[in-house]
C-alpha cells in the first residue's frame, strides 16, 4: 500500500549562517521538485534554531587566562563542534567567550551513563572568581 501522506523531518547545523540558507533552499528546491516529478503535493515547513556558538577572541583570552591561573591546561583552537548551545544567542548580543571546564574521562555529556565529577566543583568556583576578579580590576 502507498501512503497519502508523507511527513519527513530532521535537523540541518551549519557554521555559517549563510550555509545554512542555501541548504533551506536546496532542499526546498529538491523536494519540490522530486514531488512535482510525481504528481505529489509538496509543503516545506523550514525552521531557524540555535545559531553557530561563535566566541570573540578578546573574551576568549581573557577566560582563558583566567583558567591558566588556577592551573587549568587551555587549548583556545578546537575543531568546530555540531553541538546546539543556547549561548550561542547571547554572543550574538554582547561578546563573551563559552569555555569547557573538564569533566574528566566520562560518557557523552547528554547520554544515561554520563557521570559529572564533583570534584571539579571547586576548579569551577576558583575559574569563576579568578575571572570575576580580574575583570573588575582590569
Amino acid at each position: 500500500m502507498i501512503p497519502s501522506r508523507v511527513v519527513h523531518g530532521g535537523c540541518v547545523r551549519a557554521f555559517l549562517p549563510e550555509v545554512q540558507k542555501i541548504v533551506e533552499r536546496r532542499m526546498h528546491q529538491i523536494g519540490r521538485g522530486i514531488c512535482s516529478a510525481h504528481g505529489a503535493g509538496f509543503e516545506f515547513q523550514y525552521r531557524h534554531y540555535y545559531p553557530a556558538t561563535v566566541n570573540h577572541v578578546e573574551q576568549t583570552e581573557k577566560a582563558a587566562n583566567a583558567a591558566r591561573e588556577v592551573g587549568r591546561d587551555v587549548t583556545t583552537e578546537l575543531a568546530p563542534v555540531m553541538g546546539s548551545e543556547d549561548f550561542a544567542y547571547m554572543l550574538q548580543e554582547r561578546p563573551g567567550a563559552f569555555m569547557f571546564l573538564g569533566n574528566g574521562d566520562s560518557a557523552g555529556l547528554h547520554t544515561p551513563r554520563y557521570d559529572f565529577n564533583d570534584d571539579v566543583l571547586p576548579v569551577g568556583m576558583r575559574y569563576w572568581t579568578t575571572l570575576v576578579e580580574t575583570q573588575l580590576s582590569a
